[in-house]
């Protein structure tokens, strides 16, 4: 008799063919992602023991690493698994905490994490709806299949078929996104993105040095100014907002220099016979929603 987590492994295998079958999707930003100086967006997501978990609470308690993973069969997030394990006491020393946000349902996520090592929390957000928040996109093959043969790179389905096999012996099932590119997060204890790293291609790693110095400033109060701006955020549909900050810096003027004249009045002009003025939206609905534009 089949278990949760055969029959969740047999479903995000699925999810892997009719990725792989359909191609990339989500390539560009259609609204600008969080940034620096930016409040984090805020999540309450299912932990591996089925716990949920809020993003902001574990923040508040101390600066947070968020390390968004690649799926659970990819190679580079074992090696991510890897360094993680070797850099993990640095994070700790330097006054943070780590979390990894995965694809997969809690069963899944839990037998990843033990078979890997990881020596911090996992939550799940099998929906993207975290990863999409933070602004990750998904890659093309050339930034997923840099190194794989040109069949790959063409996204032939009977080479990317051949490959779901070799990896399931090996162990490794081709499961969830087969095209969702990793990120790596700060967030310091007032919700403020104090580094926002975005993977440009599969193994783009950054150095645990970044990660640790990140840390240990996020521990300091924050050196920009934070005006609230309203953007359409992720997920919103037409007309809906959502806030976030825009680091912004006043810029000194000197008092002895005198402030320029306004700009004369522009003549009115009459409108042009049969142009009409025609206003246009890119993107409404969620980040990226219906692929490139």
């Amino acid at each position: 008799m089949a278990t949760v987590l055969d029959e969740q492994m047999k479903a995000a295998e699925k999810e892997w063919e009719e990725g792989w079958r359909l191609g990339p999707q989500r390539v560009r930003w259609l609204t600008t992602p969080p940034q620096v100086g930016d409040s984090a967006p805020d999540f309450s997501l299912t932990d591996s023991n089925n716990m949920p978990t809020r993003l902001s609470n574990l923040w508040q308690a101390k600066p947070l690493l968020v390390l968004f993973w690649r799926h659970f069969g990819c190679s580079c997030g074992v090696d991510r698994a890897g360094r993680l394990q070797k850099e993990y006491t640095d994070y700790k020393a330097a006054g943070g905490s780590v979390i990894v946000i995965g694809q997969g349902e809690p069963e899944r996520a839990r037998a990843y994490a033990e078979k890997y090592g990881l020596p911090c929390p996992i939550l799940c957000d099998p929906n993207f709806q975290a990863y999409e928040a933070f602004g990750l996109l998904e890659g093309t093959p050339a930034q997923i299949l840099f190194d794989a043969p040109e069949a790959l790179l063409a996204r032939d389905y009977s080479a990317g078929m051949k490959m779901v096999e070799e990896r399931r012996t090996l162990g490794r099932p081709m499961v969830d996104s087969p095209w969702q590119l990793p990120g790596e997060f700060v967030i310091d204890r007032d919700g403020i993105i104090r580094l926002a790293y975005r993977y440009n291609f599969c193994e783009d790693w950054p150095d645990a040095r970044v990660l640790t110095a990140a840390l240990r400033d996020a521990a300091k109060p924050f050196a920009g100014k934070a005006a609230e701006v309203t953007t359409p955020g992720a997920g919103a549909s037409a007309g809906d907002t959502t806030q976030i900050s825009a680091v912004t810096k006043a810029i000194p003027r000197p008092a002895d220099v005198p402030a320029a004249p306004p700009a004369p009045a522009a003549p009115d002009k009459p409108a042009e016979s049969g142009k009409a003025g025609e206003a246009t939206k890119h993107g409404t609905g969620r980040l990226g929603e219906g692929g490139p534009v």
